[in-house]
């Protein structure tokens, strides 16, 4: 009856006593992310598998989520693969969730882990605000922060910001590095006629997505 069988209730699950039917040595996975399938190579999306001490019976069944599913036996553990609508039924729910096999011969459970969903991050959108930055100067036609290149280099921390970032400054996108690991935004500036002209510059972050921009600060270009 294929994924109708296998999302059948288990009669009498719940009322079964909990004893040990076969001792599993080991299973993959135990968690997921709520927003994609998982897979293991030579296996088919979506599948959980057990190794197991001694072949299992084929009758066994897994449950998960209350949902009763049919094992594939093998000598030495068995396999499980999740329907796409118990998946996504799972993805709805971050947490753990009890797995359990059942004999519905003698009517007998056991426990045999967890399976936990993982709340996907959600995506930056917005600015944090700007905790520090520099050089906040130079001289004109004078490189700043110089890298080997000849370059100049500017550095900002900020706790979040979105991921397709840039660095305007003077109203002019620089090359900007994101490492929102370390909550730093670096720029390599190559172009020095950025900095000829004695004055100030403003400094900002702009999202691109969005068109949203954060200010940083006055950049001085000295005489």
């Amino acid at each position: 009856l294929g994924e109708a069988a296998s999302e059948a209730r288990a009669v009498g699950f719940e009322q079964a006593p909990e004893r040990q039917l076969i001792e599993v040595t080991d299973y993959a996975p135990r968690s997921i992310a709520d927003d994609d399938s998982f897979q293991h190579p030579g296996l088919p999306e979506n599948v959980l598998w057990f190794s197991t001490t001694e072949p299992p019976p084929p009758r066994l069944a897994l449950i998960l989520d209350g949902t009763r599913l049919g094992v594939n036996a093998r000598e030495a553990g068995f396999s499980v693969q999740l329907p796409e609508s118990l998946r996504r039924s799972l993805a709805e729910q971050p947490g753990a969730h009890p797995i359990w096999l059942y004999d519905p011969v003698v009517n007998q459970r056991q426990p045999l882990g967890e399976l936990t969903v993982l709340a996907a991050a959600k995506p930056v959108t917005d600015f944090c605000e700007i905790e520090n930055w520099g050089p906040r100067e130079t001289r004109a036609g004078q490189a700043f922060n110089e890298q080997p290149d000849g370059a100049s280099a500017m550095w900002l921390k900020s706790r979040c910001f979105p991921p397709d970032t840039v660095v305007r400054v003077g109203g002019v996108a620089v090359k900007t590095t994101l490492r929102p690991a370390d909550a730093l935004i670096t720029t390599h500036i190559t172009d020095p006629g950025l900095f000829t002209t004695p004055g100030e510059l403003r400094v900002e972050l702009y999202d691109p997505a969005s068109g949203r921009v954060q200010p940083v600060g006055t950049f001085t270009v000295q005489p």
